[in-house]
C-alpha cells in the first residue's frame, strides 16, 4: 500500500508515543523530517519554533488522553532530531502518592527491556572487534557447560539476538537481583535455560533467557562484569551519566517507584 511521506511521519510519531505511554519508561523518540522538507546534503534541517510547538501540542494531547486510560501513573517523553533535543516533558508522578512529579531532568525509570538493546550493542561491538562471530555455535563460547543439541542446527549469537534460538519463554530469574549477585550469576544460567522447542532460525519466539545468555557471553569476552562493561563501552562514551544497571544511592533517590497490578510498591 502506498503511503505518503506526511502519513508515514504521522504513523511513526504515533507508534513511538504509544510505546512510551504503554511502557511508562523514558524513550528517545526519533522525529521524522517535515513532509515538505527539501533534503540538503550534509546539512541538518532544524525544526522551527512553530514545528516544535505543534509537536509539543500533539504529544501533550495524546499523553493526557491516555494516562488514565492506560493506567500509567507517570512517564517522561524526550524527542531529539539531528542532535537537538526538541521536546522534553514529564507527565504524572513518579509515585502513587503524587508527591514527586515525573521530571525529565531528574526522574529515573527502571531499564526493563531496554536491557536488550544495550546487550545486543555490546555483543556487536565484540563482533566488530573480532572477539565474537554472529554465526558461530554459541557452545564454542561457553566454558563449563553446553547447550543440549535437540536439533541438528546449532544456536548462534544471531539467533539469540533475533529471538530465533527456539527457546521456550521464561519470565523468572533472568538476571542477578543485586550487584553482589552479578559476578556469580553466569554460573547459574545452565540451570535456568528453558527447553528448546523450535529448530534454530525457523521461528520467532521472544526469549528473555536467550538475551541473558547473550549477555553472559558478552560479559565473559569483555573480561569484566556485565554492568561495568556496559558502562565503559556504551554509557560513558555517550555521556549517559544517569543510566546504568547498578545505581548509586543518589540515582536510587530519583528512581520512579514501581507497582504491581494491585498498586502495591515493588522494591528495586
Amino acid at each position: 500500500m502506498a503511503v505518503s511521506q506526511k502519513e508515514n511521519n504521522c504513523v511513526s510519531l504515533i507508534l513511538s508515543v504509544i510505546l512510551v505511554s504503554l511502557s511508562a519508561w523514558s524513550f528517545l523518540l526519533s522525529v521524522p523530517e517535515a513532509a515538505n522538507a527539501a533534503p540538503v546534503a550534509g546539512v541538518a534541517k532544524r525544526m522551527t519554533s512553530q514545528e516544535k510547538a505543534e509537536f509539543a501540542s500533539f504529544i501533550d494531547g495524546f499523553i493526557q488522553g491516555n494516562l488514565q486510560r492506560q493506567r500509567v501513573h507517570g512517564l517522561v517523553v524526550a524527542a531529539a532530531k539531528d542532535g537537538e533535543v526538541v521536546f522534553s516533558r514529564g507527565y504524572g508522578y513518579a509515585d502513587l502518592k503524587g508527591t514527586i512529579p515525573a521530571d525529565p531532568d531528574k526522574t529515573l525509570f527502571r531499564i526493563g527491556d531496554i536491557s536488550k538493546l544495550l546487550t545486543a550493542t555490546a555483543v556487536l561491538q565484540l563482533v566488530e572487534g573480532g572477539r565474537l562471530e554472529l554465526d558461530r555455535d554459541v557452545n564454542d563460547y561457553l566454558r563449563t557447560w553446553q547447550l543440549s543439541p535437540p536439533f541438528e542446527k546449532p544456536v548462534t549469537l544471531r539467533h539469540l539476538l533475533t529471538h530465533t534460538a527456539g527457546f521456550d519463554e521464561r519470565w523468572t530469574q533472568m538476571g542477578a537481583l543485586t550487584s553482589a549477585d552479578e559476578r556469580g550469576f553466569a554460573r547459574k544460567i545452565s540451570l535456568l535455560i528453558p527447553a528448546r522447542v523450535f529448530p534454530p532460525g525457523e521461528v520467532y519466539s521472544r526469549s528473555n533467557m536467550g538475551y541473558t545468555l547473550a549477555g553472559a557471553i558478552a560479559e565473559r569476552y569483555s573480561r569484566q562484569p556485565f554492568s561495568r562493561a556496559i558502562q565503559k563501552k556504551l554509557l560513558t562514551p555517550l555521556d549517559m551519566k544517569s543510566s546504568g544497571f547498578v545505581l548509586t544511592a543518589e540515582q536510587l533517590s530519583r528512581l520512579a517507584q514501581g507497582y504491581d497490578p494491585q498498586g502495591q510498591p515493588i522494591p528495586y
